[in-house]
């Protein structure tokens, strides 16, 4: 019943600035050590129903007071805390809460004067005991103590399995966390709640802590020591051993135990018992005190590989609960800004189950499609609105198979493809330039000269079946009129006009853009068509050759070469045909042969020693070496 009276709802905040106040007006402000008691009284008051806890705050406690210089009255915070509380709930306050508030601090003060003047003495005799100890004497801790372990708790060897030097070592630890924690309490209730909490990971039962404590105990009883330094070490490792032991308990979550057994199935279970909301924050984060550590990262830590997947799958999953979705994704980058690093590093086998999980596809189809949402945020921007590192961090990785996930490739054309709107303007500008003054200067030397001939009858018979004008029988002319008509052709399947009927005046930035539906359309003719022009152009400008008599004389060797080359690959155009039609005849089940066009690339790929898809199977090899040569040089302005 006084309990439950304890357990009134209180604003910690509000409490505690109330509490300042009454200390000012009651004379108490100087009260340095009310702050140390103001810090604990909450976790107290927390756990007044479990006695073990209770004890636990008032010892931690009483070694921060020990450390205080002055003198301490322990009925003076009594007198500002009944203050305060009344004074923040006049209306619901009443003789029971009186009682029960008056009955809690009358035992947490019997409990800090028990321990008030002892921890000074016991912290100078243990610190005098530790170090009057030899080497011989450190030796025999050392040896004995796991002995005494054994012997008290034999399936405790199950447990320590290190060399020597190791349980040597772990044994110094010990005896310096007993001095330790006299001279710095806060700081190591810390430490040993995070010491806790990694030994939840290793699953160890609480169940040998106790012999453990009695094993030093035992050893320590059998050197030279007097008895307060004996009392000491006792009482230090004891409290070491109950925050140790509650630090286990409160992080052994159902999560965590089935992260021991790395079985897919037993997390399921486990994460089942959660509510929506709540999924999350199992799987990512478990606090005891001010630490905290994260069940996803300890599975990858520990090598619980099939744990880590099923959290990730979980994790990843969208759920709706009426009105309310949800999904971890923002959750999990929240906690874990580098898991894609982490993964890249320590587990690359869970990084397509990561990506797969960015991706929404709908159950619906229509028209034959199926709708597709890709959720990419936290892949170009991080925490602080700047780019994200996670395509470099994949880069490094060096698995081209993950750079050629379709997340990954829709990411880098989203960094790398869009134009800001001066570089649309530029574009325009110069497409302008070269087909008004490129393709309408070549268009006004062919139509001039083709007149003159035409007027002179300068025709000439072109393979015996038609005349052309004289002008069209030098090569370099009639690679001119090439030209023409391919720009003519590139201008009709003009990216830019096609899209501006989709030109909306209230979106910035969206003037002379080349992606639309007639765009995207257009784009299979007129990328072959580009190709094709800037070839052509390069070949007019051979005839700047004639600068220098050394490159004019290698040219005029290559045009003489030209034909030879051309034989060679008729002949092996023949082959690989022939060599095709002839396999694909054979009774075989190769799918790289499955038919004459593949038989042909496989057998050119081996002629040409190009490698075969194996680096990108089912994806896209060009995204795949484009994202490998441009993503470690990010636009550094670029607007994440």
């Amino acid at each position: 019943e006084k309990s439950s009276k304890i357990n009134f709802m209180i604003v910690p905040t509000t409490f505690n600035e109330m509490f300042m106040f009454n200390g000012a007006v009651m004379g108490f402000s100087n009260s340095v050590w009310m702050q140390e008691v103001l810090e604990s009284f909450d976790g107290m008051a927390s756990n007044v129903q479990n006695s073990y806890r209770l004890q636990e705050e008032c010892d931690t406690l009483g070694l921060r007071l020990a450390k205080y210089r002055g003198t301490i009255h322990l009925s003076e915070f009594k007198s500002r805390m009944l203050a305060s509380l009344r004074s923040l709930v006049p209306k619901d306050w009443n003789s029971a809460h009186e009682v029960a508030w008056t009955w809690l601090w009358e035992n947490v003060e019997r409990m800090l004067k028990a321990l008030m003047g002892k921890p000074q003495v016991q912290e100078k005799a243990l610190e005098s005991f530790i170090m009057s100890l030899s080497e011989d004497s450190r030796n025999y801790l050392r040896r004995q103590v796991f002995k005494s372990f054994f012997a008290l708790a034999p399936a405790g060897q199950d447990y320590f399995k290190q060399s020597s030097t190791r349980l040597y070592w772990i044994t110094d630890q010990v005896v310096a966390m007993t001095i330790e924690i006299y001279k710095d309490p806060r700081k190591m209730v810390e430490e040993l709640s995070a010491l806790g909490l990694r030994h939840v990971g290793y699953g160890i039962p609480t169940e040998f802590f106790a012999p453990l404590v009695s094993g030093y105990v035992e050893v320590v009883r059998t050197l030279p020591t007097d008895e307060n330094a004996e009392d000491g070490f006792r009482w230090s490792l004891s409290l070491i051993s109950r925050i140790l032991v509650r630090a286990i308990n409160e992080g052994s979550t159902i999560v965590m135990k089935a992260i021991n057994t790395n079985s897919a199935r037993q997390l399921e279970m486990a994460v089942a018992c959660a509510a929506r909301g709540k999924r999350a924050l199992w799987l990512l984060n478990i606090t005891v005190g001010t630490q905290s550590i994260s069940p996803f990262y300890w599975s990858i830590e520990s090598g619980s590989s099939e744990s880590a997947r099923a959290m990730l799958i979980d994790l990843l999953t969208i759920r709706a609960d009426r009105d309310n979705y949800y999904y971890g994704l923002d959750r999990l980058f929240e906690r874990h800004s580098d898991v894609v690093q982490r993964l890249c590093a320590d587990a690359q086998a869970l990084l397509p189950t990561l990506l797969d999980d960015f991706i929404w596809r709908s159950r619906l189809t229509q028209g034959g499609q199926r709708r597709v949402n890709f959720y990419l945020k936290h892949l170009i921007q991080d925490a602080d609105e700047k780019f994200h590192q996670a395509l470099e961090w994949m880069v490094d990785a060096g698995d081209p198979k993950i750079l050629c996930h379709p997340v990954i490739v829709l990411v880098a054309d989203l960094v790398w493809g869009p134009k800001p709107q001066s570089v649309r303007e530029c574009i325009f500008a110069l497409r302008c330039f070269i087909y008004l003054c490129s393709l309408g200067q070549l268009i006004h030397v062919q139509a001039k000269n083709v007149v003159r001939d035409i007027r002179a009858g300068s025709l000439r018979m072109l393979g015996g079946i038609i005349r052309v004008p004289e002008y069209w029988t030098s090569w370099k002319n009639f690679v001119a009129l090439l030209l023409v008509l391919v720009m003519m052709f590139m201008l009709a399947n003009e990216l830019i006009i096609w899209c501006l009927p989709h030109y909306d005046t209230n979106v910035d930035g969206d003037l002379f853009r080349q992606h639309c539906p007639e765009g995207n359309e257009n784009l299979e003719n007129y990328a072959p068509a580009s190709m094709v022009a800037i070839l052509l152009y390069w070949t007019l400008i051979v005839d700047l050759s004639v600068f220098s008599t050394r490159i004019s004389a290698f040219v005029l060797v290559c045009g003489r070469v030209v034909s030879e080359l051309a034989l060679f690959i008729m002949a092996a155009f023949f082959l690989v045909l022939a060599f095709a039609s002839a396999i694909s005849s054979l009774n075989h089940h190769n799918p790289d042969f499955s038919g004459i066009p593949k038989g042909m690339m496989s057998l050119r790929d081996h002629a040409f020693h190009v490698p075969h898809g194996e680096l990108c199977k089912n994806a896209r090899l060009a995204d795949c070496l484009r994202l490998r040569r441009c993503v470690h040089h990010p636009s550094s302005d670029f607007p994440a």
